[in-house]
């Protein structure tokens, strides 16, 4: 059979759409089931000293419930240091961290300015003492034994970062449901990664590094993107922890999570270039997995457009026609789940079509700022998360 240059197009397109979300994952399943990619884990870890450092900009609402789940975990207490950084909170953060100076558990510094989380980590962290360095959010509550089973992963000498587990509290509004799920889809791919040693990224709400790995994050980069990323270049491994769980307030407002999201894309494609720029371009099993991940899923926006496009001129074959038919429909439902989530209307139905819109969407609007020279260094937190 003879296709077009139309058709041939149209099926490169849809084959990367369908590499991207549901292939990708599927290579990583069987993967993960070699011999050879299955880690074992030593439980002997518990000798580290750890730092559980939490930044802090106007946390006034959380910060108390922070620093008690912090000192709650299962973790030998002579061997776990708190350290809370306050990025010149101009509410009730500072005094409400004053009230816990006297416990020689913690740690508190002060930012005169708010400079933002890279500023507070590059200023702060080389202050504090634990081996092993346990970054989170002032929003982000530990489950009690996530400290025991990050730490327990450092015993393997090759391991240089952990990822854990982020679950969200179950939110109301579609947008809130559908991170929900979308994040539940997104750790079984860093699952997969990980026991390959090639969790490409991590989750800010909480992972952890050797302090010799330690770097200064650059101002307009994720720390959680760019720290794995630097593990990875210095040749070890990088794991996931799915019994370390921090659980956090999903986003209520797609006008927050579409901000962030494009926020996110654009600080993380300036941190694969600034990699790249200290270490030399990525190759072999990392680069596979960073540019099917992340690069490739961060263009399917525009390659999902072309999809649609390229369709509209061979609906004359049945086959092309139904394919038309179907991606139409789960737009369609994509644009009624933003017109009901306005509305305040809860329908199931259009949570999974609408969040895939909005992020993918989200992710290209990222990469279009990231080319116009956009580099943000510090924002807002979303105020409905917390």
């Amino acid at each position: 059979m003879n296709l077009s240059i139309l058709e041939i197009l149209f099926w490169v397109g849809l084959s990367i759409s369908v590499y991207v979300y549901l292939a990708y994952p599927l290579l990583l399943f069987y993967q993960s089931k070699s011999p050879k990619n299955r880690k074992t884990v030593n439980c002997r870890g518990y000798s580290f000293s750890i730092t559980l450092f939490i930044p802090a900009y106007n946390e006034e609402s959380v910060i108390s419930d922070k620093i008690d789940n912090a000192l709650s975990l299962k973790y030998p207490t002579d061997l776990l240091e708190v350290a809370i950084a306050s990025d010149g909170s101009t509410d009730r953060t500072n005094e409400i961290l004053e009230e816990h100076r006297s416990n020689p558990r913690v740690k508190i510094f002060y930012n005169e300015t708010n400079e933002g989380k890279n500023a507070l980590i590059n200023k702060f962290v080389p202050l504090t003492d634990g081996q092993i360095i346990v970054f989170t959010d002032a929003n982000s509550i530990f489950s009690e034994e996530s400290l025991l089973t990050i730490v327990r992963h450092f015993s393997d000498s090759t391991v240089g970062c952990v990822g854990g587990k982020l679950t969200y509290l179950s939110g109301q509004s579609a947008v809130a449901k559908g991170e929900g799920l979308y994040f539940k889809y997104e750790n079984v791919i860093r699952s997969f990664e990980g026991k390959q040693g090639k969790m490409v990224g991590a989750n800010g709400a909480i992972y952890a590094i050797r302090r010799e790995l330690f770097e200064a994050v650059p101002a307009h980069v994720p720390n959680d993107f760019f720290h794995p990323l630097v593990v990875l270049k210095k040749g070890y491994q990088t794991v996931f922890e799915e019994k370390a769980i921090a659980f956090e307030k999903a986003t209520e407002s797609h006008e927050e999570e579409f901000k962030r999201r494009s926020r996110i894309v654009e600080r993380s494609v300036s941190a694969i270039v600034e990699v790249n720029r200290r270490y030399g371009v990525f190759s072999g099993r990392a680069w596979f997995n960073i540019f099917s991940h992340k690069i490739l899923r961060w263009l399917t926006f525009p390659i999902l457009v072309c999809i649609w496009a390229l369709n509209l001129f061979l609906l004359h074959d049945p086959l092309y026609l139904t394919l038309f038919i179907c991606q139409t429909i789960f737009y369609i439902l994509g644009a009624l789940g933003y017109l009901f989530e306005k509305a305040d209307l809860k329908i199931k139905i259009f949570y999974i079509p609408y969040y895939f819109m909005l992020i993918n969407l989200a992710a290209f609007v990222g990469m279009l700022q990231w080319l116009r020279g956009n580099r943000i260094v510090s924002w807002k937190t979303a105020s409905t998360t917390r």
